[in-house]
C-alpha cells in the first residue's frame, strides 16, 4: 500500500501533496491513520520514523492553512501544493545542513569515545592513527557517501599498491608516504630515509614502475 498525503477541504478542492512511503496493508491502522507500532516496511523504515514523517506533513499543512486564514482567503489546490512543497524543501535542506558533519569529525569522535569506554592501550590508538593516515592520504576530502562498493574497492586497491611498492622497492612505509616527485627517476628512486636519515637509491622493476605510473597525477610536493 502506498501512503500519500491527501487533503480535502471543500467539496471542490482536494489535493494529493506528497507520496510518503509504502507499507503493507496489514501494518496500517486505518482508525488512527498511522503505521502500527513495531512494524517496518521493505526499506526497513520503522513505524516511529514513518509516523513522525506523517505528523510533520500534517503540521506543515496546518501551518499553510493558518497563513491563508490570516489573509482571510482559501488556498487553491495549486497554492496549497506549492506552499507545502516549498516548506518541505526548506525543512529538508535545513536538516541536511545540520547533519553535514565531516567524516574526520566522526572518525575522531569514534576513536575518543571508544578509547575512553574500552580503556584502549597506546598501541590501539596508534593503529587507529595509522588508519586515519591511510585514509587521509587516499582521499583528504573523503565522505561517508564515497564508501559505496566502488569507493571501498578503490581504497583496498590503494592499500594494496602501497604494500606492493614497499615490497618491490624495499622502501619503508614512512619513506613511501614521504615520497616526492623529485625522488622518482626513470629507473630508480633516490630518497633520504626517515628512520636513518641515509641517502639511498632503490632500483625500480616493471611492477614498481607500473604502480608509480598509476599515481603519477596524484599531487606530490
Amino acid at each position: 500500500m502506498c501512503l500519500s498525503v491527501c487533503v480535502s477541504y471543500t467539496q471542490a478542492n482536494a489535493s494529493s501533496l506528497q507520496q510518503a512511503t509504502r507499507i503493507d496493508v496489514a501494518k496500517w491502522d486505518a482508525d488512527k491513520q498511522r503505521v502500527k507500532n513495531g512494524c517496518t516496511n521493505k526499506l526497513k523504515q520503522s513505524a516511529s520514523e514513518i509516523n513522525a514523517d506523517l505528523l510533520k506533513y500534517y503540521t506543515e499543512i496546518q501551518n499553510v492553512f493558518k497563513e491563508f486564514e490570516v489573509q482571510e482567503t482559501m488556498p487553491t489546490t495549486k497554492q496549497l501544493k506549492d506552499e507545502f512543497n516549498l516548506r518541505m524543501k526548506d525543512t529538508n535542506e535545513e536538516q541536511q545542513e545540520e547533519s553535514q558533519i565531516s567524516f574526520w569529525e566522526v572518525f575522531d569522535e569514534f576513536v575518543n569515545e571508544c578509547g575512553n569506554q574500552n580503556n584502549w592501550t597506546a598501541s590501539t590508538y596508534e593503529k587507529f592513527a595509522a588508519v586515519r593516515n591511510h585514509l587521509k592520504e587516499f582521499k583528504e576530502d573523503i565522505t561517508f557517501e564515497y564508501f559505496n562498493e566502488f569507493g571501498l574497492n578503490e581504497y583496498v586497491n590503494f592499500l594494496r599498491d602501497k604494500k606492493n611498492i614497499c615490497c618491490f622497492t624495499s622502501l619503508r612505509y614512512s619513506d613511501v608516504r614521504n615520497l616526492k616527485r623529485i625522488d622518482v627517476n626513470p629507473d630508480h628512486i633516490e630518497v633520504t630515509t626517515v628512520k636513518t636519515a641515509d641517502s639511498l637509491i632503490f632500483e625500480l622493476n616493471d611492477h614498481s614502475k607500473a604502480i608509480l605510473e598509476k599515481y603519477k597525477d596524484v599531487h606530490r610536493r
